[in-house]
């Protein structure tokens, strides 16, 4: 069990990183060959993964996000079909695994990277987007005082977090400041009962900008 955990962890870091590539400025021979190296990686992860479990859905969603990442670097036609396909497999997992964080961000994503590099995105795909991360959050509140949660869900879950309000702004729908100082509220907790510093971290720079937005400098100071 520890090693398929360890596997799941070294996948997410490897889809992280190709994420992070994707975004250079300069997509010179060196990054090209880069991300080649590590799409291999996760596809080989992914293999590792099946022999111990065949429907694990870390490496199911490996599976279907890798083709539609790599023909990114390819014509429109291959990204439509990649994209297709992707978020076909996607919403087959969210009804098998309605409850599970992962999915559903990774369905928030597929919709964040059609807007970011696709040539026929609309708002509505801001709005899907939005429905899936909302689910998450929703999602997480159940979890606020669990002590074990997975350590990939509390990453998405953070990151779920940060994306809601870079969404509702980009949508010019902001929520107010008392909204979102609980949403954070709820991130720190969950983070400190989980002896998550990094959320802990990000949830409180959020409560001290809110406050000091507010003018509650009270509250600043004691956080």
């Amino acid at each position: 069990e520890n090693y398929l955990k360890a596997l799941e962890i070294k996948l997410h870091v490897l889809c992280m990183k190709y994420l992070y590539m994707l975004e250079e400025k300069t997509m010179d021979d060196k990054t090209k060959l880069s991300m080649k190296t590590v799409s291999e990686a996760i596809d080989m992860v992914c293999n590792k993964i099946f022999k111990k479990d065949n429907r694990s859905k870390y490496a199911l969603l490996g599976k279907a996000a890798l083709p539609f990442l790599t023909s990114l670097s390819h014509g429109i036609t291959e990204q439509l079909l990649s994209y297709r396909n992707a978020t076909k497999i996607v919403k087959k997992l969210i009804v098998e695994y309605p409850e599970s964080i992962l999915t559903n961000w990774v369905m928030a994503m597929l919709y964040e990277m059609k807007i970011d590099y696709l040539p026929f995105s609309s708002e509505e795909d801001k709005l899907k987007g939005l429905i899936y991360t909302n689910k998450i959050i929703e999602q997480s509140k159940r979890y606020i005082n669990s002590t074990n949660i997975d350590y990939i869900d509390l990453v998405t879950i953070m990151a779920a977090y940060i994306h809601k309000t870079d969404l509702q702004k980009e949508l010019n729908s902001n929520i107010t400041l008392e909204q979102e100082e609980m949403m954070f509220e709820d991130l720190y907790l969950l983070s400190k009962n989980n002896y998550f510093l990094l959320g802990q971290r990000d949830a409180n720079q959020k409560l001290f900008w809110i406050a000091s937005k507010r003018k509650d400098f009270q509250r600043a100071i004691e956080l």
